[in-house]
Formats: structure tokens, C-alpha cells, sequence
């Protein structure tokens, strides 16, 4: 049998948050041999995802937008996507609302929403890693702990040799079941229908939050290639027992209970693309380290949508992941037990706050007890009368309340591979 090959770093999953990991990793760590592993072949290259109407979206905080530059990506995804240049938030039925702004005239941006398909097009461009082997289409069939590595067994015969693996595979992650690591579920008997609709006035960058007693509904605006700037991402919270009701609407049903629910503050809805659905649970492992192994991203916390955290919470624990790396790994095992209980004893306060504040957001507000519903709606008229406390509820919601790119990763982010 042939000798198994051997890398310092093993990331398997080669999504958002798994391809992001792999462009920090080359940066940081230039010395390192690193290996993304993808179970699914590339996406065929279509229309741009700028004029596709039915393109799902992410909400990227000014943190991560601060990431995408200092990778030297940014640059590609900027003309496509849409400030975030304020945020509503309101409560169906009640008079309670705060919206939310940073600077006057000139607003400064508060995020940015792009296409996920436009953000996977910039983080599949790895060709000036020397570092970095990509494998795709490739699974792995078995994780075996071994005395300072972790061995994979591949779904093509052969078999790798790591240092450290890192588990990006998604919030039902196959490898965290097969280590036997175990997770908690909240389980809010809820689904996220997702959708881009249109409408008849501008969204001028105003973000929605409504809360209604079905659950939260997000509008988010986005870039579209005419210019109009009436198109938006939807996030509509529907009960498990509405759902099959809701995809069973026609447009023009869905458009007009939509419209009942969030109001007239974008007009008449005139169009919606396709539906997507997904359930909603807030699952947490029960472990985020071992020795010679992390797990990220979904693997480790699966959040509620609400303020759209999950992925910008997943990048901050990438650059405290590389940052402690890149600080103390040199001449250590990159998996070394001590090395990876740092990062999570530095990352621990960031992920429990943002776990809280979605699934606090959610609970509170789709509940129809009076007293909650007098509590929140006295929350939010206060805050539009005390603008220290709104800044902070914002800067909570908007995941701007912890710090934001590490200053090590980011100087050498900026140094990069190449020089540059």
C-alpha cells in the first residue's frame, strides 16, 4: 500500500467559509502545505450572478468587507455589490421602531449584500497560492486520529496525512458525527423562505428587520445591473405548518401577503424569483477543538438568519483561527492541542455573544406574550431616543460590537504570497 501524502493543513469543505479559510491560510502561513478538499465539482459558468434575479445572498459586515480587502478581493466583488447605508427595525403590529445611520450628507456604509455567487467566483481564484493544492471533486470517507495527525481516507482509494484539519463541512457535518463530537439543537419549528423581489421605489440602501409574531422577515437591498436599485434579498421566517401553504402561493398570492406583512415602505411588490426554503435551528457542537483538529462555520454554530451573523461571525473565527497560527505555530505542530484551545479561549466571547443575539432576537420578538411584546416595543422606542444605546444595539446587530479583523493577520494579509 502506498505511503499516505502528507500536508501541514487539511481543510475540508470548500464553501464560503472553507474557501475563505484556505485564501487566510496561504496568506499567513506561506510556509505551510495546505489542501482543500471539495466533495462537489466546481459550478458550470453561466450568467453573470450580477443579472441572475434568482441569486441567493450574504450580508457582509464592514469587518469582513475589511477582510475581502486585505485579501485582494474585494476588488472583484465591490461593483456588484450594495451598501447597506441604513437599517429599520420595526415590530408588526405595534409602534415600536428604531432605525439607524452612520454620518450625515455622505452616509457612510453600515455592510455590504452580494451575491453568493459572486462571492464564491472572487474566493475561487487561488491560482497565486504555491501553497495550495486544490481537490475537487474528492470526499473523504474516514477520519482517523493518530498520534500528532489526523489520516483521511479519500473517496478516490488514496489517503492524506495532516497536521491539522479543519472541518468546514456544513451544519449536518458528516466528519463531526463520525468523531463522535456531539451537538446541542434548538429546534425553532420554523423555515426560511427565501426569494428576490422587486418593487416600485428605490430601496436607497435601507436594510428591514420586521419582527412579526411568526418570526423576523429581512429585506436587503442589492446592486442590480439596470440600475434601479428596486430589487432585494428576502428572508421571510414562515411557521413548519404555513410552509407547504407558502410555496403552494402563486406570485401574485405571494406577492400580496407579503405585501400585508411588511407594508408599503418599498411600494407595491411587483415580482419575486425563486423560492428556496430551508429549516431553522440554532445548532452548537459540543466541541470546537481537539488535538490536531477545528471544526468552523456551520460545523461548529448554525444560527438564526436574524441580522445575517452566521457567516461574518464564521470569518472572525477563521482570522482569530490564523491569527493565533500565525503568532505561535512556527516551529510547533500547527495542530497542537494548547495552540487550539488559544484560539477558542480567545474566539469563546465573540461566538457566545452572536450565538445569544440571534436566537435572543428570534424568541423575543416572535413571541405573543404581552409582556414580552411591551418590554420590546419600550426597547425599541427608548433606543430611538437614546443614541449611545442605539449605536451599540446596532453595532451588536450589525456584528460590528467585536473587534474586527486581527491586526497580525492583517499585516500580513496585506504582505501576501506575492509581494504585493
Amino acid at each position: 500500500m502506498a505511503e499516505p501524502t502528507r500536508v501541514d493543513i487539511a481543510v475540508v469543505g470548500g464553501g464560503l467559509v472553507g474557501l475563505s479559510c484556505a485564501h487566510m491560510l496561504c496568506r499567513a502561513l506561506p510556509e505551510a502545505r495546505i489542501r482543500l478538499i471539495e466533495q462537489h465539482p466546481p459550478g458550470p459558468v453561466s450568467t453573470p450572478a450580477s443579472s441572475n434575479f434568482d441569486a441567493r445572498s450574504t450580508a457582509l459586515s464592514m469587518g469582513s468587507v475589511d477582510m475581502l480587502q486585505a485579501l485582494g478581493l474585494w476588488s472583484q466583488i465591490c461593483d456588484r455589490a450594495a451598501p447597506i447605508l441604513s437599517v429599520q427595525v420595526s415590530d408588526r403590529g405595534h409602534i415600536g421602531r428604531v432605525s439607524y445611520s452612520e454620518g450625515a450628507g455622505e452616509r457612510q456604509p453600515l455592510g455590504f449584500v452580494v451575491t453568493n455567487a459572486v462571492l464564491v467566483e472572487a474566493l475561487n481564484q487561488t491560482s497565486g497560492y504555491p501553497n495550495l493544492n486544490l481537490a475537487r471533486p474528492l470526499g473523504v470517507e474516514k477520519v482517523l486520529p493518530r498520534q500528532q495527525v489526523v489520516q483521511l481516507s479519500l473517496s478516490n482509494g488514496g489517503s492524506l496525512q495532516t497536521s491539522l484539519l479543519v472541518i468546514a463541512d456544513g451544519a449536518n457535518s458528516q466528519l463531526r458525527r463520525q468523531l463522535g463530537i456531539g451537538a446541542t439543537a434548538d429546534d425553532y419549528h420554523q423555515h426560511a423562505v427565501v426569494a428576490n423581489v422587486a418593487f416600485e421605489q428605490p430601496h436607497q440602501g435601507r436594510a428591514f428587520e420586521r419582527f412579526t409574531a411568526e418570526g423576523p422577515m429581512a429585506l436587503l437591498p442589492l446592486a442590480d445591473p439596470a440600475g434601479e436599485g428596486n430589487t432585494a434579498a428576502l428572508i421571510w421566517t414562515r411557521p413548519d405548518r404555513e410552509l407547504a401553504a407558502c410555496l403552494a402561493w402563486s406570485e401574485q398570492q405571494f406577492l400580496s401577503q407579503l405585501q400585508q406583512v411588511f407594508g408599503s415602505a418599498v411600494g407595491r411588490f411587483k415580482r419575486v424569483g425563486k423560492r428556496d426554503h430551508y429549516p431553522l435551528r440554532r445548532v452548537l457542537s459540543e466541541e470546537q477543538v481537539r488535538s490536531n483538529i477545528v471544526l468552523l462555520g456551520n460545523a461548529v454554530h448554525s444560527l438564526h438568519p436574524v441580522a445575517g451573523q452566521g457567516f461574518n461571525l464564521a470569518l472572525r473565527d477563521v482570522q482569530q483561527l490564523v491569527g493565533v497560527l500565525a503568532e505561535k505555530a512556527p516551529g510547533l505542530n500547527y495542530g497542537d492541542l494548547v495552540l487550539l484551545q488559544e484560539y477558542a479561549e480567545r474566539q469563546q466571547a465573540d461566538q457566545n455573544r452572536t450565538s445569544l443575539i440571534s436566537h435572543g432576537f428570534n424568541s423575543i420578538f416572535s413571541s405573543e406574550k404581552k409582556n414580552l411584546q411591551l418590554i420590546r416595543n419600550l426597547g425599541l422606542l427608548s433606543l430611538e431616543l437614546l443614541p449611545f444605546a442605539k449605536q451599540g444595539f446596532f453595532a451588536h446587530m450589525m456584528g460590528r460590537g467585536q473587534s474586527q479583523v486581527q491586526p497580525e493577520f492583517m499585516r500580513i494579509a496585506r504582505c501576501g504570497v506575492q509581494g504585493e
